[in-house]
């Protein structure tokens, strides 16, 4: 059995969205923020694309398994 010494699903990479009242009406336009839960740092969006964009620079930032 091998022991892991970084969790699955480290801090460093956990974010909060929020989706705006007008999020999905009427055609399914996807609106909100988005928050990086350690630095603060928030971005909106207005579209899935900008921010699975947002998201990949975040992670670019910050090579994987280094605290941020």
């Amino acid at each position: 059995m091998v022991l892991h010494t970084q969790p699955t699903y480290p801090q460093s990479r956990a974010y909060v969205v929020q989706l705006h009242r007008d999020a999905g009406a009427p055609a399914g336009a996807l609106l909100g923020r988005v928050v990086h839960i350690v630095s603060g740092e928030t971005a909106e969006f207005s579209s899935g694309r900008a921010l699975l964009d947002w998201l990949a620079a975040q992670l670019a930032t910050v090579p994987s398994g280094e605290p941020r």
